[in-house]
């Protein structure tokens, strides 16, 4: 991920190093998707992965167009953008966490809030009694 910036956080173990790649990844992964959809895409995502779960919050997630018309209160119209964006990319953001974490993604869920120009993906993972460690992952682009 050349001009990406992954930074795990506690990764004192093999294991927690491991989900620490794996976070960075998923962040990386979604984040070009997010472009290659949008045109554009968030310069700040952080992704946690938990036992069945792997979450990602992108900040500064607005193309300026998005931009120019929450400043004028259409607020409605860049959400349902947004879910046209999200159903598009669905299947692909699917593919890529299941790549990465080697589980199989149950749901996914997605939701932003343009006001605040934050955006989050959820996806709900194949239940792993044998899983039990954490990682989150802070990401920014370079640019």
């Amino acid at each position: 991920m050349s001009g990406d910036q992954a930074r795990p956080t506690r990764a004192d173990t093999p294991e927690r190093s491991d989900l620490g790649r794996q976070a960075g990844e998923v962040s990386g992964a979604i984040v070009r998707l997010f472009s290659r959809y949008a045109g554009r895409g968030p310069t700040k995502s952080r992704t946690t992965l938990d036992a069945n779960l792997v979450a990602v919050v992108l900040e500064n997630a607005l193309t300026t167009a998005e931009s120019t018309l929450v400043a004028a209160g259409e607020v409605e119209p860049v959400k349902a953008m947004r879910r046209k964006y999200h159903d598009a990319m669905r299947e692909k953001m699917i593919e890529a966490v299941e790549r990465i974490v080697d589980r199989k993604v149950v749901t996914l869920l997605s939701d932003i809030d343009p006001v605040a120009n934050v955006a989050v993906e959820v996806f709900v993972l194949e239940r792993d009694p044998e899983r039990r460690l954490t990682a989150t992952v802070d990401w920014a682009s370079s640019s």
